[in-house]
């Protein structure tokens, strides 16, 4: 650098940063005690008071403290015209799964659908509730996953969350 390109002094360098974000920026999502808030995209959700919590660029992945079961948010693609009940129907199919049960629905307002589904990975069942809600002109993919044995342990934590799906005010 040349002497004169060096900046001297606090004011200088200050308006050199200012609206530079250091670390993570919270426009993508940011926790604040259990609450989920992603400015962004206008939307907040709770996630159970213990489980971690992993804010990807592509996906939110939210973990039980022994790994046990996991929750994972997305946004996914429908085809054009295919509705949140025709794109869950297609995606649980195509994994080969097997519905338990399922339903359209309506969290806090939105337009949404629930399936119940198992499904064995490689020798290993696991239990799935599988939540697509209508938002703001995407589509959402919430995952709760865990095994059978498990199930009843975890399902109304996970499903606690998904429920709490809604707009940010």
């Amino acid at each position: 650098l040349q002497d004169d390109q060096l900046l001297v002094g606090r004011r200088a360098l200050l308006e050199q940063v200012d609206a530079v974000v250091f670390g993570e920026n919270p426009r993508q999502g940011y926790m604040d005690g259990v609450d989920f808030l992603h400015p962004d995209l206008g939307f907040r959700l709770a996630f159970p008071a213990d489980w971690s919590v992993e804010n990807g660029r592509s996906a939110i992945i939210v973990s039980e403290p022994a790994d046990l079961a996991y929750m994972k948010l997305e946004i996914v693609s429908p085809k054009k015209g295919q509705d949140p009940y025709d794109y869950a129907r297609t995606y649980v199919r195509e994994l080969g799964a097997e519905v338990v049960d399922s339903e359209r629905i309506e969290i806090n307002g939105l337009e949404a659908v629930e399936v119940g589904f198992t499904l064995d990975v490689d020798g290993t069942e696991y239990a799935v509730l599988g939540n697509w809600i209508s938002f703001d002109g995407r589509l959402y993919q919430l995952l709760g996953v865990t095994t059978p044995r498990r199930w009843r342990t975890t399902a109304t934590r996970m499903q606690r969350s998904i429920y709490s799906f809604r707009e940010l005010e």
